[in-house]
């Protein structure tokens, strides 16, 4: 979508202009594709077209040859990010703040943060506010299959979205690879009615705390499952529904649909 894109900020005429430039390119289709279910509401609402909602999954060759996980053991809790900030438009903080609750309970949790280098410096900046006992470090950017071993070693993986009204329909790429993983998910920011708040919950794959207090609370039970070795994997079902070859399947009966419809 031009003009309602979650990152738009166009206003008064430009906005107009991308509004006609948009259905001039659209009118003509016969079917239309999008990512989530309130971006389909909006084209459908916009345009004449049928619309589809299909998902970005995860591809199940990426798992194929990685290494079975290992067994629980009592350890420290470990925490993965990979991707950018946005400059800190996605914003950490709450976590530094639920560190910061803990106290010398943190003292067990390790954090890593797989960013680019400016990314670093907005982590570091922001935990630099929070005085907390768990281990954070702020890397560089991996590889695709080390970022996906690296989430399979770790115990919670964070989505961290944008507090901005237009994040609703916003399903991030990464996190159908959490699903894959069936590592717990925890949501920072964002909204409570998105998609992917949605979707976690849904599935019982973790947790969008409203607070820090919330966090804390989840990471202090988690920690403690951790610590006496019985924080094991989440079911399959967490994945269920979110693998490529699912949504090309239902990519495929839209287009036949629309090739019968002409």
């Amino acid at each position: 979508m031009f003009s309602e894109g979650h990152y738009y900020s166009k206003l008064g005429w430009r906005r107009s202009l991308d509004r006609l430039f948009e259905g001039h390119v659209l009118k003509d289709a016969s079917g239309l594709v999008t990512v989530s279910e309130p971006w389909a509401q909006i084209l459908e609402e916009r345009h004449a077209p049928p619309v589809c909602v299909i998902r970005n999954g995860y591809d199940t060759k990426d798992f194929e040859n990685l290494e079975a996980p290992p067994e629980q053991a009592p350890g420290r809790l470990q925490l993965f990010y990979g991707g950018s900030l946005y400059g800190g438009l996605r914003d950490p903080k709450l976590l530094f703040e639920a560190l910061e609750l803990l106290g010398e309970e943190a003292a067990s949790i390790d954090i890593n943060f797989f960013v680019g280098t400016a990314c670093q410096n907005v982590v570091n900046g922001i935990a630099e506010r929070y005085k907390f006992k768990a281990k954070l470090q702020a890397l560089p950017l991996i590889a695709h299959k080390e970022s996906l071993k690296e989430q399979q070693r770790s115990d919670v993986l964070l989505l961290i979205e944008a507090d901005l009204d237009t994040t609703e329909g916003v399903l991030a790429a990464k996190v159908f690879e959490y699903f894959a993983a069936r590592r717990r998910i925890v949501i920072l920011g964002g909204r409570q009615d998105s998609v992917a708040s949605k979707a976690v919950l849904n599935k019982q794959a973790g947790a969008h705390p409203l607070s820090a207090a919330e966090l804390a609370e989840t990471l202090r039970e988690w920690g403690s499952l951790k610590r006496e070795g019985r924080l094991g994997r989440l079911p399959a079902s967490v994945s269920e529904g979110f693998s490529r070859e699912e949504q090309v399947r239902k990519l495929e009966g839209f287009l036949s649909a629309r090739l019968g419809a002409h």
